[in-house]
């Protein structure tokens, strides 16, 4: 597979789809594939430079958000944060409306038609992997999940943003870990294949990373992926010195 026709867009609302549209001549923005992978952590973990990661691929077809300056994070789409929310009974971003499946799955259902790759801490938080997986059947879903290796540090990396609420779900690292594991035993369950990555041992080790994305078809088995192209996409895209909070 060649990265002819694949492009990345950035847009932070479904509601934006029209004038994306008329932006490629009118032409389809689906996506060419069933691959639908997310990219998920509890944030303040690496989830937007792996994203930006994948992006300088080229191999894939991406809608993402914007980056946000004050949050030192981003490139996720709002509705998808809308919808794992709409498809849960808790209330953990109170800016999200909830329990209403219909709504949520339906969606999910407009989501997975546009990209093959979604990135949002969102999924962490709600665990709502089943939600996609059932709105989605036809798609190959995979998940890429990142935790830091210091979880503490989640929560102090959280303190320099804009949204220091936005954590306010987990008192501590060891909640945040808790809630790991059960994102774990809840992918084993869906049997959705999924991929660990540890930040930012993953920013700040090529070889490591390179042996992670080999586990991942959709990119391990383009003709350019080896060892030199992780690493010069690596030195591009990732800036060590963000990695500010030490363990």
């Amino acid at each position: 597979m060649n990265n002819k026709g694949k492009y990345s867009v950035n847009f932070d609302n479904l509601s934006l789809w029209k004038d994306t549209l008329c932006k490629y001549n009118n032409t389809s923005i689906k996506k060419p594939s069933n691959n639908f992978t997310i990219i998920t952590g509890s944030g303040r973990c690496g989830t937007t430079a792996f994203t930006s990661f994948m992006k300088a691929t080229g191999f894939f077809h991406m809608m993402i958000g914007n980056y946000l300056e004050d949050m030192r994070g981003g490139l996720e789409i709002g509705d998808v944060a809308v919808a794992n929310s709409l498809c849960s009974k808790d209330i953990i971003f109170p800016q999200y409306d909830h329990n209403n499946l219909l709504e949520g799955m339906d969606l999910i259902k407009k989501i997975v038609e546009i990209t093959e790759i979604s990135k949002s801490p969102s999924f962490f938080f709600y665990n709502s992997y089943e939600y996609w997986k059932k709105s989605a059947p036809q798609e190959d879903i995979q998940v890429f999940l990142l935790k830091r290796d210091n979880q503490d540090n989640v929560l102090k990396s959280a303190k320099k943003t804009s949204n220091e609420q936005d954590w306010s779900y987990f008192k501590n690292g060891e909640e945040i870990k808790k809630h790991y594991k059960l994102n774990v035993q809840t992918l084993k369950n869906l049997d959705i294949p999924f991929i660990e990555l540890e930040f930012p041992k993953f920013i700040t080790d090529p070889v490591y990373l390179f042996h992670k994305l080999e586990k991942y078809k959709p990119l391990s088995e383009q003709k350019n992926f080896n060892l030199n192209f992780v690493k010069n996409i690596s030195s591009k895209v990732f800036e060590k010195s963000l990695v500010t909070i030490k363990k």
